[in-house]
Formats: structure tokens, C-alpha cells, sequence
């Protein structure tokens, strides 16, 4: 009976992560402590997390694409960076031992708390000028993807404001689309390395498909600045429970 109540709470979590997340990023700052306070492992966390992201993600990126906001023709090239990238973080996880993992997982939350408090400051415009360094960036974005991922749309939309001139939604947009190149690399590695826990997917996925179809409806109306608070609250606590539980 315990285990359908960790799935219902992880499906209402996933679709209220979603929610917000499918519009700026940082859904992992809910999800991965979400598995972590019900008792997965690290390793089993992560490589649950990444795949249970890919039927959300698609959904944003029809979602997007039904609103006419999706336009990737001249910057689908920098996929190959994300896959590529998402590949070695999915390596880096999986060969991690478990209390160097969950180390890594408590700075990571702390690091996109720092990112969304001071993200406004961050300024990349060196990014437009150097097509070598926005690639090795957005490579490291891509591992990052796949080691934790909160922020990584964050990130991502901020290189397509600055670098490439999209404005808010389309750039939510088309760094959905980016993205999920490096969920999908990532994820075939952890399936493959047999770290998938389906029931907690299956849980994950569902709820996070839902609200992904609610976030990109609120994109394109309002924008999402009202969950930033929520989501350091949440990293924190999760930051917390990693470090000293």
C-alpha cells in the first residue's frame, strides 16, 4: 500500500514539476530529491530521473510546435553537442561510487540555487562571438544534463537569448528541443547499464507528461518567473536531506 502512495505522490510531484519546469527549466530540482526522500539510491535516482523525462519532453516540444513557436531549422547542428555530452555525464554517474554521488548531488542542488538567484547577472554575450567556446559550453551543459540536469534549460535558454537573439518562449522552445537530444543519449546509456527503476518511471512520466502539456500552455500566455522561489526552497531542502540523512 506504501508503494502506490510514493507513486501517486511522485506522479503529482512530476506533473507539478513539469509544470513549470517544461517553461524555464529546473524540474530535477523537485524530482531527484523526490526519489531520494522515498528511499532510491543515488545512481538509481538519476538514472531513473533522465528517462522519465523523454514522453514529457516530447509533448513539450509538440506543444511548442502546435503554438508555431518552435523554430530549430538554423541551430539543430548544436544537438550533437547535448548527445554527446549527455553520453559522458550518464559514464561519470554510473562509474561514481554512491557516496561520491550523492556529494555530487548536494553541490549540484546548492549550484542551480546560485544559478537561478544570480542567473540575471550572468552575462554570455562572449558566447556570440566564439562559436568554439558556445560549443564546448553547450557540450558541458549536455553532461550536466545527465549528472543532475536542474538548470540545464536555464542555461541553455540563455545562450539562445544572448548568442542567438530568441526571444523568451521561442527560446524555451527550441532549448526544449535541444535538450531532448541529450535525455534521450543519456537515458539509453542508464537503460542499458540496467539502473532504471520503471515503477518510479512509469510514475514519473506520466505525471510529467500532464504537466508538461499545462507548462507550455502558460508559456506562451504568461511565462513562469513565480516558480524560482519555489524551486530554491525545494533544491535546499533537498540539498539538506542529501548531506546529513
Amino acid at each position: 500500500m506504501l508503494e502506490y502512495a510514493e507513486y501517486i505522490l511522485l506522479f503529482f510531484i512530476a506533473f507539478i514539476g513539469y509544470s513549470f519546469g517544461s517553461i524555464a527549466g529546473g524540474y530535477s530540482f523537485i524530482s531527484i530529491p523526490a526519489l531520494l526522500f522515498i528511499g532510491l539510491d543515488p545512481l538509481t535516482a538519476l538514472g531513473t530521473n533522465l528517462p522519465a523525462q523523454i514522453l514529457p519532453g516530447l509533448v513539450s516540444i509538440g506543444n511548442y510546435w502546435h503554438h508555431g513557436k518552435l523554430h530549430v531549422n538554423k541551430i539543430m547542428y548544436l544537438a550533437v553537442f547535448f548527445a554527446v555530452g549527455a553520453l559522458l555525464g550518464a559514464y561519470i554517474v554510473v562509474s561514481l561510487e554512491s557516496f561520491l554521488l550523492k556529494a555530487l548531488i548536494a553541490a549540484l542542488l546548492l549550484l542551480g540555487v546560485l544559478l537561478l538567484l544570480v542567473k540575471n547577472k550572468i552575462d554570455l554575450a562572449f558566447l556570440k562571438k566564439n562559436c568554439w567556446l558556445e560549443a564546448v559550453f553547450l557540450f558541458s551543459v549536455g553532461v550536466y544534463k545527465s549528472v543532475f540536469g536542474a538548470s540545464a534549460k536555464t542555461l541553455t535558454m540563455m545562450v539562445l537569448t544572448v548568442g542567438r537573439g530568441m526571444e523568451t518562449v521561442e527560446s524555451s522552445a527550441a532549448a526544449s528541443a535541444l535538450l531532448s537530444f541529450a535525455v534521450w543519449t543519456g537515458s539509453a546509456y542508464f537503460i542499458l547499464e540496467g539502473v532504471v527503476s520503471w515503477p518510479h518511471y512509469l510514475a514519473l512520466t506520466s505525471g510529467g507528461a500532464l504537466g508538461a502539456v499545462v507548462g507550455t500552455e502558460l508559456a506562451v500566455k504568461r511565462g513562469g518567473a513565480f516558480v524560482e522561489k519555489v524551486l530554491i526552497l525545494v533544491a535546499l531542502v533537498g540539498a539538506v536531506k542529501v548531506l546529513f540523512f
